[in-house]
């Protein structure tokens, strides 16, 4: 109880020493509060825009993957979330969006006064290319300048501040010598008003993706739900919607392309077995022919008929099971189920066929060899009818290709920034400012050589 009341005690002379000591606090508050809003008003606004997309599964596509039937499996993927973040994190997909953007180039306000009243006018470089080799080592990189003449001209001048081009218009591309060589310039677009001046620099590209991915966040919304939800920051938010939106139009035409290529690279694969194929047909009829034009007709049984028919279905069958098998390989490891489904289907088969073959020694030789040419014909006649329709198959999947991507929600401009947090940053200050005024008088109370306690008198 001592403890407590001792403690409350010193609380209470506390407040009385803050507020004896107004002079000293309230400086510290005003000093602090005033520290606050510059800080609050010298950060520059921040923007964050989002954009959602989602990630489909490709074993389910509908009406395309039941007209494909069994080559439909070739395509089939279901890439989980984590795969998908990464390739859009990649140089790949990113730095496609900053060439397209503009990135690498940085067009700086320098106007400290313009910075704190928020009128410091915008900039954005198209291209600036200077020739570094040819300046000294100590001068690269060192940034060149653009001051603003009016709100559709300007001057650039080099990191020494000496006149490159004058009269600038933001919508010219000018190239000029400089150095034994020459630079090339240009703006994209551009705010200003006279007097403004901007510091115009180029970053490595790698430099500017990693800058990228610094303002660049992406996670998945939930678990297991395959929706991405994309979030970008910058100073402009206009900029900022655009630059979103193209890193998902870049995702999801890279994506598309991904699965045209692979539809594309069967597709050639068929088409240059085709002829062979084609030929293979043609010889077997033009044999079959020959054959019966020498012999003349001969007259097939009821018995030799369903031999061969019972022998074109057996072919047939393990022709289309051998191109599931070929498909399902692709997909899956040897030992898989499906792959010793398909291998003990395909020994059946060909126990069948071999069965088949013996019956077909048993019949004169003049059918035998009917039979095998005509067998011949039929089967080099299925696998090119199998190789057209499966062409044509892929040739309209790859035209209404779509990718495994879908854009759902696309960036929006935003009006209010979502940094800096003015309010927070105020509080702050003011609090600092109360703990510095706080210690002061704290200090002063410790080394005052009065006496504090009326008990001490007494």
């Amino acid at each position: 109880m001592a403890s407590a009341k001792k403690e409350e005690t010193d609380l209470f002379d506390l407040a009385k020493d803050l507020v004896k000591n107004w002079y000293i606090v309230l400086p510290c508050l005003i000093l602090s509060g005033i520290i606050g809003v510059i800080v609050a008003l010298w950060i520059r606004p921040v923007y964050q825009v989002d954009a959602l997309l989602q990630i489909e599964n490709k074993n389910n596509k509908g009406p395309a993957a039941a007209m494909m039937g069994g080559i439909g499996n070739l395509f089939a993927s279901s890439s989980p979330a984590e795969t998908e973040i990464e390739l859009i994190k990649s140089r790949q997909v990113i730095g496609d969006a900053v060439d397209k953007m503009r990135l690498q180039y940085y067009a700086i306000p320098t106007r400290k006064l313009q910075r704190l009243l928020h009128k410091e006018g915008r900039m954005e470089l198209n291209q600036l290319e200077i020739p570094w080799k040819n300046i000294p080592e100590e001068d690269r990189g060192k940034p060149w300048y653009a001051v603003v003449k009016d709100s559709l001209t300007f001057k650039l001048l080099d990191h020494n501040n000496k006149l490159v081009i004058d009269n600038c218009n933001a919508k010219e591309t000018y190239k000029v010598p400089y150095a034994g060589d020459s630079v090339t310039f240009s703006v994209l677009r551009m705010d200003v008003k006279k007097g403004q001046r901007f510091a115009l620099t180029k970053v490595d590209r790698l430099d500017a993706i990693d800058a990228f991915r610094e303002s660049f966040t992406i996670k998945e919304k939930g678990k297991k739900t395959g929706i991405l939800e994309f979030s970008f920051q910058d100073i402009y938010p206009d900029r900022a919607t655009e630059i979103l939106n193209e890193i998902a139009n870049t995702y999801l035409r890279q994506n598309v392309e991904r699965s045209n290529a692979e539809a594309q690279k069967t597709l050639d694969f068929l088409e240059k077995q085709l002829p062979e194929v084609k030929g293979q047909m043609d010889s077997a009829m033009i044999r079959f022919n020959n054959y019966r034009n020498r012999v003349g007709s001969v007259d097939i049984n009821a018995e030799t008929r369903i031999v061969l028919e019972r022998r074109n279905k057996l072919q047939q069958d393990l022709l289309l099971l051998q191109q599931k098998k070929q498909d399902a390989v692709r997909l899956f490891q040897p030992e898989h189920p499906t792959i010793k489904t398909y291998e003990e289907q395909e020994n059946a088969l060909k126990r069948e066929l071999a069965s088949n073959t013996n019956e077909t020694k048993k019949l004169p030789a003049t059918q035998q060899e009917v039979l095998k040419l005509s067998n011949e014909v039929e089967l080099t006649k299925a696998m090119y009818t199998s190789l057209l329709n499966n062409i044509q198959q892929l040739k309209l999947v790859s035209a209404g290709e779509v990718g495994s991507v879908r854009i759902i929600d696309f960036a929006e401009q935003v009006t209010k920034p979502s940094k800096p947090k003015k309010k927070i940053i105020l509080l702050a200050a003011l609090f600092l400012g109360f703990l510095l005024g706080a210690t002061l008088v704290a200090i002063k109370s410790k080394f005052s050589n009065g006496i504090r306690d009326a008990h001490f008198i007494e």
